[in-house]
This record gives structure tokens, C-alpha cells and sequence, in this order.
């Protein structure tokens, strides 16, 4: 979008420009017996036209964001409902997380992204999936909590399959963290208790974590009412996902 803009408004300027050129070489060619008067007030009022259109291409770049912008709403409306055959639900748990014989492949492709990928991580251990570019591991990361439906294999918490539990439930023991960090608008507690979290810091006499950001060394981790604005403070991906406890904790990124 900021490319058709940079591209789309000096084009539109050449044009009017160019325009304005060859009016003004026609009016002085044709002029016949317009007077000095007629022709300085045809000259101001042609003058003053490239204003109003360019103010017009800047409308059109801020209505190209918002079809752009609505087309990812609509798209994000008209995704069917998740699967969700589960019925196992556990007040909590421990955080095995077992991986037998792993593999996916995305819908409507035929190239197998994930094959027999088998590891165990134990409750409190760190396991760290390392590989190139695109060789599966945020779609490994991403089928935990059930973002997509594996095909063979299985993947066990605590002993059961993440099919069987429901997929709320599921998701409320595991804490992700992905690689680009979102910000509100909005208090520190806030950023760090959203959703189901939402009333979380007011049932709790814990602190949130520190902050750890170049531009926010000087704010206290106790000053949770302190407003952001988004692309003002950073937080650390790792202390955003550290705020509360989860025993599954899935990152892209190491903790600092």
C-alpha cells in the first residue's frame, strides 16, 4: 500500500502538471481578444485545480486501506467455526508434553511438512526446536494448541490427547508467544492481562514482570495504570508470556 502511494501521487502530480503546461501554452496561443484581465483570472482559477486533486488522491490511498483493511475483516468473518470434538476438561496440569510420530501437511497442498517427528518435554523442562527457515517449527508450535488439525501421529498433554480436550480448555493451559509482539493502546496491566486475564492483576497481589526495553528502562514494573501507546514501549516477549503461569509455554523467540 505505501508503495502505490509513493508511486501514485508524483504520477498524478506529472499528469497535472503536463496538463497544466499545455493549457497554459493553448491560452497564450489562443488567447485572440481576451483582455490582460480575462486571461490572469483564467490562469489563477487553473491554477488553483492541482490542490483539490491531489487532496483527491490521498482520499483514494486511505479508501485503498480501508478495502484492503475490510477484506481481511470479511475474510476473518467467513472462516468456518473450529473442530472441536473434545470432552476432556482438567481444572490444571502438570505440562507433559509428549509428540509421537508427528505428521502435517497444510490443507490444500501436497507437500508434507512435518513427518515422524517424535520428542518428550518433561513439566519445568526448556526444549528448544531448532532448523532452518520454514522447516515446520511454528507449525509444530502452532498445532499444540490445536491452530490446525494434525494428521498422524499424536500429541499428549499429561498423557491424553490434545483432541480429546476441549479446545477452550486446552487453550487455557498453554501461554504462546509469537514473533511480532501486539501492543494496546492501554495500561501496562491491561497489555499484560487481556481476555480471559482481563480481572486477573485485580484478584492478585503478585506484580507484573519487569520491562525490558531500551526506551522503558526507567518505567516501574509496579506502575501498572502507566498508558501505552502502541509503537512507544516494547515489552519483552518473554515477560509479556511469563505474567502468569501456564504450565505449556510455546515461543518463537528466546527470553532475554
Amino acid at each position: 500500500m505505501t508503495r502505490t502511494g509513493s508511486i501514485y501521487t508524483p504520477m498524478l502530480q506529472l499528469v497535472i502538471y503536463s496538463a497544466m503546461a499545455v493549457l497554459m501554452f493553448l491560452v497564450l496561443y489562443m488567447r485572440g481578444d481576451a483582455s490582460a484581465g480575462d486571461l490572469v483570472a483564467y490562469i489563477t482559477l487553473a491554477g488553483l485545480l492541482p490542490k483539490p486533486i491531489r487532496q483527491l488522491s490521498e482520499v483514494s490511498s486511505t479508501v485503498q486501506r480501508g478495502v484492503a483493511g475490510a477484506e481481511s475483516i470479511f475474510e476473518q468473518l467467513d472462516e468456518p467455526c473450529e473442530v472441536d470434538h473434545g470432552n476432556v476438561t482438567r481444572e490444571s496440569v502438570n505440562g507433559r508434553l509428549e509428540v509421537q510420530g508427528l505428521d502435517f501437511t497444510y490443507p490444500g497442498t501436497d507437500k508434507q511438512v512435518l513427518h515422524g517427528i517424535s520428542f518428550v518435554a518433561e513439566p519445568g523442562q526448556m526444549v528448544a526446536l531448532v532448523g532452518r527457515s520454514g522447516s515446520g517449527k511454528s507449525t509444530l508450535a502452532a498445532l499444540i494448541p490445536r491452530f490446525y488439525q494434525h494428521g498422524q501421529g499424536q500429541i499428549l498433554l499429561d498423557g491424553v490427547d490434545v483432541q480429546d480436550y476441549t479446545l477452550l480448555n486446552l487453550r487455557q493451559h498453554i501461554a504462546q508467544v509469537t514473533q511480532q509482539v501486539t501492543l494496546f493502546s492501554d495500561t501496562v496491566a491491561r497489555n499484560i492481562a487481556y481476555g480471559d486475564l482481563a480481572d486477573a492483576l485485580a484478584r492478585t497481589s503478585r506484580p507484573p514482570p519487569r520491562l525490558h526495553s531500551p526506551r522503558a528502562s526507567s518505567i516501574s514494573c509496579r506502575k501498572v495504570s502507566t498508558r501505552l501507546w502502541a509503537k512507544t514501549v516494547c515489552c519483552s516477549p518473554a515477560a509479556s508470556a511469563s505474567a502468569w503461569p501456564s504450565p505449556v509455554h510455546c515461543s518463537r523467540t528466546p527470553p532475554c
